[in-house]
C-alpha cells in the first residue's frame, strides 16, 4: 500500500464517530498499520476493545465510499508543495500528540525543521495600542537574535507584527492558520504568508483548500501553544480569542508570559483576569525569556526520555 492509499484509509478512518485521537493512536498501536486495520476483520476489530459493533459497522460503510474528495486534497498538497502530516507519522511532533486533543493531519508548507529547535509564541489582541505593537517588535527582535523561532496565528495586530519583525531581521517564523494553507486569512497578510512559505513555517490541520471557520479560528490556538516552549501574551482583553489561548496554554503547561504591568500596554483586562491563576510571569528582556525556555525545553527532553 503506497503512501497516497494509506492517507484515503487514514481520513476515512477519522471519520468513524467515537474514535478520537487517543483511540485512533491506540488502535495504530495495536495494528501496527492503517492497512492492517483495513484488512482486519470483524472479529479482530472488536477484539481490540476499542471499537463497537456500531463503530465496525460504519467503517465497513465508510471504506467503501468514493475517494474523489481525499484525492483531490492529496493533488492540491502535491502541486503546491504542501507536506501532508498525520497523526501516525514519525515524524509528528511528539509536543502535539501529547495534548488533549491533537490535530489528526498536519499540513505544511516551509521548513519542517523549525519545528525541532527552539520557539517561543507571541499572541495578543487584534486591537493592541501601538505602544504594545512597539515592545512586541522590539522582543521578537532579541529573540531572533538568540536564534529562536516565533510562533504566532498571522492575525491582525500582536501576531503579524511578531511575524513581521522576525522576516524583518532575517529570522524564522511560523504561523498556525485556521484557514486551509492555499487560503491564508486575512487576506491583508498575504505578502506576510507568501514570505513565510518561503522562510519559515506554515501549519494548518485543515484541508488547503479550507477557507476557514470561528470555531477553526480557536482550535489552532492549542497548536500555537503546543508546539512552543514558552508564550507570551502582549495584550489581551476579557473573553477574547487570546484568553482561550492562554487556557491552552496552562493545560499544556507552557509558560505563559507577559509585559509589565506598568507598562499599561491595552487592551489587557484578559492578562489581569488570568494572572494569578495560570501564574504568568512578567518579562523586561530576552534573556528573562531566554532563562525559561531553556528550563522548559529540558523538562521536556527529561519527560521524552521516560516515554
Amino acid at each position: 500500500m503506497n503512501n497516497k492509499e494509506e492517507l484515503i484509509l487514514w481520513w476515512k478512518l477519522c471519520k468513524v464517530r467515537g474514535l478520537g485521537p487517543k483511540k485512533l493512536i491506540k488502535l495504530i498501536d495495536l495494528f501496527s498499520s492503517i492497512s492492517e486495520i483495513y484488512s482486519a476483520n470483524d472479529e479482530d476489530l472488536l477484539r481490540s476493545r476499542i471499537l463497537t459493533y456500531q463503530m465496525v459497522d460504519e467503517w465497513k460503510k465508510i471504506k467503501s465510499e468514493p475517494d474523489n474528495m481525499y484525492e483531490k486534497i492529496i493533488e492540491d498538497a502535491e502541486s503546491n508543495n504542501i507536506f501532508i502530516m498525520p497523526l501516525f507519522s514519525p515524524l509528528y511532533p511528539v509536543e502535539l500528540k501529547i495534548i488533549a486533543s491533537p490535530p489528526l493531519t498536519l499540513f505544511m508548507q516551509g521548513d519542517l525543521e523549525l519545528l525541532k529547535k527552539k520557539k517561543v509564541a507571541i499572541v495578543g489582541s487584534r486591537k493592541s495600542d501601538n505602544e504594545s505593537k512597539r515592545w512586541t517588535y522590539n522582543i521578537t527582535h532579541g529573540l531572533i537574535m538568540k536564534d529562536i523561532i516565533i510562533v504566532s496565528g498571522g492575525a491582525i495586530g500582536i501576531d503579524i507584527e511578531a511575524h513581521r519583525a522576525a522576516l524583518e531581521q532575517n529570522g524564522k517564523t511560523i504561523c498556525v492558520l485556521a484557514s486551509g494553507l492555499l487560503k491564508p486569512t486575512p487576506e491583508s497578510h498575504i505578502k506576510y504568508f507568501n514570505m513565510i512559505r518561503e522562510k519559515g513555517l506554515l501549519i494548518s490541520e485543515n484541508p488547503p483548500d479550507f477557507s476557514g471557520s470561528a470555531i477553526a479560528l480557536l482550535r489552532r490556538n492549542r497548536i500555537i501553544s503546543a508546539i512552543s516552549d514558552a508564550m507570551i501574551v502582549v495584550t489581551s482583553s476579557d473573553g477574547s480569542g487570546t484568553m482561550t489561548q492562554m487556557d491552552h496554554a496552562y493545560d499544556q503547561k507552557i509558560p505563559i508570559l507577559c509585559p509589565p504591568e506598568k507598562l499599561n500596554f491595552t487592551p489587557h483586562e484578559g492578562i489581569t483576569k488570568k494572572r494569578l491563576a495560570y501564574n504568568i510571569n512578567e518579562v523586561e528582556n530576552v534573556e528573562q525569556i531566554f532563562e525559561i525556555i531553556n528550563k522548559k525545553k529540558a523538562s521536556f527532553l527529561s519527560y521524552q526520555q521516560k516515554l
